[in-house]
């Protein structure tokens, strides 16, 4: 896996092991799921529509050096209408109708 990818699998990685902390300490995954709604922390889905998505940017940017990852990321968020926030504004800012949050 490449450089851009890193952002997204640490924090799959640090879920991953706070769920394992629950565990750990005797609780049910259940608390781990009413943790993360308690602080509005959900993931989204990767599904069909997100890859459709992601293949006609990638297709339409093919010049451009915009990483799998980051491609990724950016057609989840044009597909649930939501915002992507990120540091990097220079590689989302050439996605046509996605918004970003600079933090």
């Amino acid at each position: 896996m490449r450089r851009g990818g890193r952002g997204i699998n640490r924090l799959l990685t640090k879920l991953a092991k706070v769920a394992y902390g629950f565990i750990n300490i005797g609780r049910e995954l259940a608390d781990f799921d009413r943790f993360l709604e308690s602080r509005k922390i959900s993931m989204l889905d990767i599904g069909l529509n997100t890859a459709k998505i992601f293949a006609q940017l990638k297709f339409n940017l093919k010049r451009e050096t915009i990483l799998d990852n980051d491609l990724l990321a950016a057609s989840s968020c044009l597909e649930n209408k939501m915002k992507l926030w990120t540091l990097n504004q220079k590689h989302f800012k050439r996605i046509r109708g996605l918004e970003m949050v600079l933090f």
